[in-house]
Protein backbone atom coordinates (compact mmCIF):
# COMPACT_ATOMS: atom_id res chain seq x y z
CA UNK A 1 0.00 0.00 0.00
CA UNK A 2 1.49 3.29 -1.01
CA UNK A 3 2.50 5.69 1.81
CA UNK A 4 0.28 8.79 2.44
CA UNK A 5 2.14 11.98 2.00
CA UNK A 6 2.39 14.20 5.16
CA UNK A 7 0.51 17.55 5.10
CA UNK A 8 2.60 20.51 4.46
CA UNK A 9 3.57 22.40 7.57
CA UNK A 10 4.09 26.10 7.96
CA UNK A 11 7.32 27.42 9.08
CA UNK A 12 7.69 27.85 12.88
CA UNK A 13 8.67 31.44 12.53
CA UNK A 14 5.39 32.35 10.79
CA UNK A 15 3.31 30.60 13.49
CA UNK A 16 5.14 32.45 16.24
CA UNK A 17 4.43 35.78 14.60
CA UNK A 18 0.78 34.86 14.08
CA UNK A 19 0.29 33.80 17.68
CA UNK A 20 1.97 37.02 18.93
CA UNK A 21 -0.25 39.23 16.76
CA UNK A 22 -3.37 37.40 17.93
CA UNK A 23 -2.40 37.80 21.57
CA UNK A 24 -1.73 41.49 21.07
CA UNK A 25 -5.12 41.99 19.41
CA UNK A 26 -6.86 40.08 22.18
CA UNK A 27 -5.15 42.23 24.82
CA UNK A 28 -6.16 45.45 23.10
CA UNK A 29 -9.76 44.37 22.79
CA UNK A 30 -9.82 43.37 26.49
CA UNK A 31 -8.38 46.70 27.56
CA UNK A 32 -10.84 48.57 25.40
CA UNK A 33 -13.76 46.64 26.93
CA UNK A 34 -12.49 47.36 30.44
CA UNK A 35 -12.11 51.09 29.65
CA UNK A 36 -15.65 51.22 28.26
CA UNK A 37 -17.00 49.51 31.36
CA UNK A 38 -15.18 51.89 33.78
CA UNK A 39 -16.37 54.93 31.80
CA UNK A 40 -19.94 53.75 31.83
CA UNK A 41 -19.78 53.05 35.59
CA UNK A 42 -18.29 56.50 36.28
CA UNK A 43 -20.95 58.15 34.13
CA UNK A 44 -23.69 56.31 36.02
CA UNK A 45 -22.38 57.30 39.46
CA UNK A 46 -21.43 60.92 38.67
CA UNK A 47 -24.40 63.27 38.37
CA UNK A 48 -24.52 65.49 35.37
CA UNK A 49 -24.24 69.26 35.73
CA UNK A 50 -27.69 69.85 34.33
CA UNK A 51 -29.35 67.37 36.62
CA UNK A 52 -27.20 68.12 39.71
CA UNK A 53 -29.99 70.09 41.35
CA UNK A 54 -32.25 67.08 41.28
CA UNK A 55 -29.61 64.95 42.96
CA UNK A 56 -28.95 67.43 45.81
CA UNK A 57 -30.44 66.39 49.18
CA UNK A 58 -33.59 68.28 49.97
CA UNK A 59 -34.41 69.50 53.42
CA UNK A 60 -37.07 67.52 55.09
CA UNK A 61 -40.33 69.37 55.43
CA UNK A 62 -40.76 67.77 58.85
CA UNK A 63 -37.73 69.72 60.18
CA UNK A 64 -39.41 73.02 59.29
CA UNK A 65 -42.63 72.05 60.99
CA UNK A 66 -43.08 73.13 64.64
CA UNK A 67 -42.81 70.42 67.23
CA UNK A 68 -45.75 69.28 69.25
CA UNK A 69 -46.63 71.85 71.95
CA UNK A 70 -44.78 74.70 70.20
CA UNK A 71 -46.44 77.63 68.51
CA UNK A 72 -45.23 78.77 65.20
CA UNK A 73 -44.06 82.38 65.09
CA UNK A 74 -46.50 84.66 63.25
CA UNK A 75 -45.18 86.36 60.15
CA UNK A 76 -43.70 89.80 60.66
CA UNK A 77 -45.58 92.74 59.29
CA UNK A 78 -44.83 96.40 58.71
CA UNK A 79 -46.62 97.21 61.95
CA UNK A 80 -44.17 95.03 63.85
CA UNK A 81 -41.22 96.86 62.32
CA UNK A 82 -42.81 100.20 63.23
CA UNK A 83 -43.30 99.03 66.82
CA UNK A 84 -39.66 97.99 67.10
CA UNK A 85 -38.56 101.37 65.79
CA UNK A 86 -40.79 103.17 68.31
CA UNK A 87 -39.48 101.21 71.32
CA UNK A 88 -36.25 103.26 71.78
CA UNK A 89 -38.27 106.45 71.59
CA UNK A 90 -40.65 105.25 74.30
CA UNK A 91 -37.66 104.31 76.47
CA UNK A 92 -36.24 107.81 76.10
CA UNK A 93 -39.58 109.36 77.01
CA UNK A 94 -39.87 107.14 80.08
CA UNK A 95 -36.33 108.02 81.13
CA UNK A 96 -37.02 111.74 80.74
CA UNK A 97 -40.21 111.43 82.79
CA UNK A 98 -38.34 109.54 85.52
CA UNK A 99 -35.60 112.19 85.66
CA UNK A 100 -38.19 114.98 85.85
CA UNK A 101 -40.00 113.18 88.66
CA UNK A 102 -36.78 112.71 90.62
CA UNK A 103 -35.83 116.36 90.18
CA UNK A 104 -39.25 117.44 91.45
CA UNK A 105 -38.87 115.15 94.47
CA UNK A 106 -35.41 116.57 95.25
CA UNK A 107 -36.72 120.13 94.96
CA UNK A 108 -39.56 119.31 97.32
CA UNK A 109 -37.17 117.80 99.85
CA UNK A 110 -34.90 120.85 99.65
CA UNK A 111 -37.88 123.15 100.20
CA UNK A 112 -38.99 121.10 103.20
CA UNK A 113 -35.47 121.18 104.58
CA UNK A 114 -35.29 124.95 104.12
CA UNK A 115 -38.60 125.37 105.94
CA UNK A 116 -37.47 123.30 108.91
CA UNK A 117 -36.56 125.33 111.96
CA UNK A 118 -32.88 125.86 112.56
CA UNK A 119 -32.02 124.17 115.83
CA UNK A 120 -29.08 124.61 118.16
CA UNK A 121 -28.33 122.11 120.91
CA UNK A 122 -26.75 123.55 124.05
CA UNK A 123 -25.15 121.11 126.45
CA UNK A 124 -23.56 121.67 129.82
CA UNK A 125 -20.13 122.20 128.23
CA UNK A 126 -21.12 124.87 125.73
CA UNK A 127 -18.65 127.77 126.01
CA UNK A 128 -19.77 130.04 123.15
CA UNK A 129 -20.48 133.41 124.75
CA UNK A 130 -23.65 134.39 122.92
CA UNK A 131 -25.33 131.13 123.95
CA UNK A 132 -23.64 130.85 127.35
CA UNK A 133 -25.06 134.15 128.56
CA UNK A 134 -28.61 133.33 127.46
CA UNK A 135 -28.48 129.85 129.04
CA UNK A 136 -27.04 131.25 132.26
CA UNK A 137 -29.95 133.68 132.58
CA UNK A 138 -32.35 130.81 131.83
CA UNK A 139 -30.73 128.65 134.56
CA UNK A 140 -31.06 131.30 137.22
CA UNK A 141 -34.76 131.70 136.48
CA UNK A 142 -35.35 127.90 136.54
CA UNK A 143 -33.62 127.48 139.92
CA UNK A 144 -35.50 130.39 141.48
CA UNK A 145 -38.92 129.24 140.26
CA UNK A 146 -38.13 125.61 141.09
CA UNK A 147 -37.13 126.33 144.66
CA UNK A 148 -40.25 128.41 145.22
CA UNK A 149 -42.43 125.65 143.75
CA UNK A 150 -40.70 122.61 145.22
CA UNK A 151 -43.12 119.65 145.17
CA UNK A 152 -44.80 119.24 148.54
CA UNK A 153 -44.91 115.44 148.19
CA UNK A 154 -41.11 115.40 147.92
CA UNK A 155 -40.14 117.79 150.70
CA UNK A 156 -37.90 116.08 153.21
CA UNK A 157 -38.52 112.64 151.69
CA UNK A 158 -37.51 112.39 148.00
CA UNK A 159 -34.23 113.45 146.47
CA UNK A 160 -32.68 112.76 143.10
CA UNK A 161 -31.50 114.08 139.74
CA UNK A 162 -32.70 113.80 136.16
CA UNK A 163 -31.64 114.94 132.69
CA UNK A 164 -34.16 117.34 131.14
CA UNK A 165 -34.18 118.87 127.64
CA UNK A 166 -36.10 122.13 127.16
CA UNK A 167 -36.65 123.43 123.60
CA UNK A 168 -37.28 127.19 123.42
CA UNK A 169 -38.50 129.13 120.36
CA UNK A 170 -37.03 132.45 119.28
CA UNK A 171 -39.84 134.37 120.98
CA UNK A 172 -39.16 132.64 124.33
CA UNK A 173 -42.11 130.23 124.18
CA UNK A 174 -41.69 126.50 124.86
CA UNK A 175 -41.41 124.08 121.93
CA UNK A 176 -41.21 120.90 124.04
CA UNK A 177 -40.02 119.48 127.36
CA UNK A 178 -38.58 115.95 127.47
CA UNK A 179 -37.05 113.83 130.22
CA UNK A 180 -33.94 112.18 128.74
CA UNK A 181 -32.90 110.34 131.90
CA UNK A 182 -35.37 109.73 134.67
CA UNK A 183 -34.67 110.24 138.35
CA UNK A 184 -36.45 107.03 139.16
CA UNK A 185 -39.15 109.00 140.99
CA UNK A 186 -42.18 109.98 138.87
CA UNK A 187 -42.98 112.79 141.32
CA UNK A 188 -39.62 114.47 140.66
CA UNK A 189 -39.84 113.98 136.89
CA UNK A 190 -43.29 115.55 136.71
CA UNK A 191 -42.25 118.33 139.10
CA UNK A 192 -39.35 119.30 136.80
CA UNK A 193 -41.64 119.60 133.77
CA UNK A 194 -44.14 121.62 135.82
CA UNK A 195 -41.42 124.04 136.94
CA UNK A 196 -40.50 124.72 133.28
CA UNK A 197 -44.11 125.53 132.47
CA UNK A 198 -44.31 127.88 135.46
CA UNK A 199 -41.11 129.69 134.46
CA UNK A 200 -42.20 130.25 130.85
CA UNK A 201 -42.12 132.35 128.79
CA UNK A 202 -38.43 132.98 128.73
CA UNK A 203 -36.54 135.90 127.26
CA UNK A 204 -36.63 136.21 123.44
CA UNK A 205 -33.45 135.41 121.57
CA UNK A 206 -31.03 138.28 121.12
CA UNK A 207 -30.17 139.35 117.60
CA UNK A 208 -26.92 137.40 117.37
CA UNK A 209 -28.77 134.13 118.19
CA UNK A 210 -31.95 134.86 116.22
CA UNK A 211 -29.91 135.33 113.03
CA UNK A 212 -29.10 131.61 112.69
CA UNK A 213 -31.25 129.83 115.30
CA UNK A 214 -34.99 129.24 115.45
CA UNK A 215 -35.09 126.74 118.32
CA UNK A 216 -32.65 126.46 121.19
CA UNK A 217 -32.49 123.07 122.93
CA UNK A 218 -31.04 123.27 126.43
CA UNK A 219 -30.05 120.05 128.19
CA UNK A 220 -29.31 120.23 131.92
CA UNK A 221 -29.14 117.88 134.87
CA UNK A 222 -31.81 118.87 137.37
CA UNK A 223 -31.20 118.02 141.03
CA UNK A 224 -33.75 118.03 143.82
CA UNK A 225 -31.59 118.38 146.94
CA UNK A 226 -32.21 117.40 150.54
CA UNK A 227 -32.40 121.12 151.33
CA UNK A 228 -35.57 121.32 149.24
CA UNK A 229 -33.84 123.27 146.51
CA UNK A 230 -33.65 122.80 142.70
CA UNK A 231 -30.42 123.18 140.72
CA UNK A 232 -29.87 122.89 136.95
CA UNK A 233 -26.24 122.22 136.01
Amino acid sequence: MPATPAPPTRPRRWRRRTSTAAATAAGKSGRSRRCRRSKSAATATRPSRRGSASHRPRRSSAASQPKAGQRSAPPRTRGDDAGLAATPRLDLLNSAATVARLEAEIDRQLDDYARRPRKKFIGARTKEYRFAQYVEDWRHKIERVGTLNYPEAARGRLYGSLLLVVAIRADGSIERVEVQRSSGEPILDEAAKRIVQLAAPFAPFPGDIRGDTDILEIARTWTFTNADKVTAQ
